[in-house]
């Protein structure tokens, strides 16, 4: 279980928000591993992580349109290898069936890229978009 701390904070209220339930969904998503959950339940859960994430890209990235982010085309970059990873995860998931291999390497890897995504991105998306905000004013 990931606890939601300050160290995810990007200080744009929304982004933080977002991440908060990503972070949720993935807390949700982790259960998945106990082996209490049905093959229609894990890509209900998927699905719903899987969509949630588009929405959060999508309003970072109007955001980068917005304020014209330097890095804008690093980040979607990021955006996009991760949508076509969970693609392909999910496929293999509904090609080889419910696994409880398979469910954990999707958990980690959703764990772990969001985790650091967050760290490693967002927060410098973060500081740009306080810093725009503050000479925009």
């Amino acid at each position: 279980m990931i606890i939601y701390s300050s160290e995810f904070r990007t200080h744009v209220a929304k982004i933080d928000e977002q991440h908060q339930e990503l972070i949720d969904l993935i807390n949700i998503f982790d259960s998945v591993e106990e082996g209490s959950h049905t093959k229609d339940e894990i890509e209900f859960m998927i699905d719903r992580l899987s969509d949630y994430i588009v929405i959060h890209f999508s309003y970072e990235e109007e955001l980068m349109k917005e304020t014209g982010y330097p890095e804008s085309e690093w980040h979607l970059n990021w955006h996009n290898g991760f949508v076509a990873q969970i693609h392909n995860l999910k496929k293999e998931f509904l090609k080889n069936g419910f696994s409880d291999e398979c469910v954990s390497i999707l958990d980690d890897f959703i764990e772990k890229w969001v985790l650091r995504h967050i760290k490693n991105v967002d927060i410098a998306f973060g500081n740009y978009i306080n810093d725009y905000n503050s000479r925009n004013k």
